[in-house]
């Protein structure tokens, strides 16, 4: 194709998606918004599914209260064809050197990760013994990355919730 018309078709196609963008900026509203990445996350979740060829386990929310993570917790305890599945999935999440992150992320709101803690407290929850960590453990030690290492990002996202949510907060 000569380069006038690859010039003009470029002009063209960047004046309609500049177009379009300026349409969406000015009529769409957040329940569009919404649905489009509603749409996108299902899409992604298609694809995710038809190349590893698992269940998806992982919630398309973060759980907002310690009775929903419970009870997925008691799921998995009960069926080990679904744990196994969550390990699978949880390898899809990310990569090193924020993969653990990215896991408890995809769980947990940062104000349900303020009520639990690595060890456990009078007024947390421990998080070491829960089939949720064993997940994920297995999932990063099958990746590349140390147990110290799992333990150390599992530490420090549950030590720093509250200084998340607060700074969530304080820009909204």
């Amino acid at each position: 194709m000569p380069y006038k018309i690859k010039q003009c078709v470029r002009n063209e196609s960047s004046e309609v998606v500049s177009l379009l963008l300026s349409a969406k900026k000015n009529n769409e509203d957040e329940d569009i918004a919404t649905s489009s990445s509603q749409n996108d996350f299902s899409e992604a979740n298609n694809i995710k599914q038809q190349r590893y060829n698992i269940e998806l386990v992982i919630p398309q929310q973060p759980f907002q209260t310690m009775e929903d993570i419970l009870n997925f917790e008691k799921q998995l305890q009960e069926d080990p064809n679904l744990f196994a599945s969550f390990e699978m999935e949880l390898k899809t999440v990310g990569k090193k050197p924020n993969f653990t992150k990215n896991c408890w992320r995809k769980l947990l709101v940062d104000k349900l990760a303020e009520k639990l803690c690595w060890k456990g407290t009078e007024q947390n929850k421990s998080v070491r013994s829960l089939s949720t960590s064993k997940s994920i453990r297995n999932a990063a030690i099958s990746i590349g990355i140390e147990e110290d290492e799992f333990i150390r990002n599992t530490k420090s996202f549950f030590q720093f919730a509250k200084n998340r949510q607060e700074s969530k907060e304080k820009y909204k």
